[in-house]
């Protein structure tokens, strides 16, 4: 167990990750800052992940973002807060975006912008080792390092997709251990109906890293009468996820989400869990939240 942790956390050191919540269809800001102000109010949404559980030094993550369209909705600004820890590393990271919205007949394009910083500490003198003395190992690293993203949003009604690179730099550290990843994604989805009361939405996220192997998600959610979504999501490498993600009122949902484990770690761990709660803010009575689709 001692040697799986080190492993990871090798990894981390090599190159912060880029995390990929397994309701990122609902967590939009999280991986695009032209998402934000798509909401058309004040949205709020806190997401907590816990990931191969039962395997000691399993990687955590929380998130809490914001985002609002201002200046007659053409501008949409937000902000995000995320902490992430896998086994004795330890990230943190908040970042400002911004948006610009144009509006057409039939869809709405958004380019934004986004800006940061990340609070990274790994803590290696915690580490049980077999063999004392390894030089990687003998003393901790901290890095504060900025960074910066893009992308591009289009939505209508229907139809939403989009393009981002969610950190643009690849910034080391004094010794030049500490890389962060510059992860480009690709993603879209689009809702059709069924019946009345039933909705399909299909959606798919590429996520490419130079050097690694291409992480893909397809997914298919069912809403049924505009208050729950049943869905499910398969990761070709690693996962089939379930999702629950319920329309409590017109401003509060809630979503719930279990991976299971595919491969041979399925064996020592019991999966992944995450909790997903969104609120908007509806400060006029004359407004229409429109359902949650996107």
């Amino acid at each position: 167990m001692t040697i799986l942790i080190i492993w990871l956390s090798i990894l981390t050191v090599n190159a912060q990750q880029a995390s990929i919540y397994s309701q990122y269809m609902f967590n939009g800001l999280a991986i695009n800052p032209a998402y934000a102000g798509s909401h058309e109010m004040l949205s709020i949404t806190a997401l907590g992940r816990a990931q191969s559980v039962g395997l000691e030094g399993s990687p955590n993550a929380q998130t809490l973002s914001a985002h609002a369209p201002i200046i007659k909705n053409k501008v949409g600004v937000g902000l995000q807060i995320f902490h992430e820890t896998l086994g004795v590393t330890e990230q943190t990271g908040i970042y400002g975006s911004y948006s610009y919205r144009i509006f057409y007949k039939d869809f709405t394009i958004s380019f934004g912008l986004q800006t940061g910083i990340n609070f990274y500490k790994s803590e290696f003198s915690k580490l049980r080792i077999d063999n004392p003395g390894d030089p990687v190992f003998d003393s901790d690293i901290t890095s504060v390092t900025p960074n910066f993203g893009s992308g591009i949003f289009i939505k209508n009604k229907r139809l939403y997709g989009g393009v981002s690179l969610p950190q643009m730099l690849s910034l080391g550290n004094e010794n030049n251990v500490l890389l962060e990843e510059k992860p480009f994604m690709i993603y879209g989805g689009y809702v059709f109906d069924l019946t009345p009361g039933l909705k399909l939405k299909p959606s798919t996220l590429i996520k490419l890293v130079n050097g690694k192997a291409v992480e893909w998600n397809i997914n298919a959610n069912l809403m049924v009468k505009e208050l729950f979504w049943i869905g499910l999501s398969f990761r070709p490498t690693n996962a089939i996820v379930f999702i629950l993600d319920f329309q409590l009122t017109d401003q509060f949902a809630f979503g719930y989400s279990y991976d299971a484990t595919l491969g041979q770690l399925r064996t020592i761990e019991s999966g992944s869990h995450e909790l997903m709660v969104n609120y908007r803010f509806r400060f006029s009575q004359k407004g229409v939240i429109s359902p949650r689709y996107f």
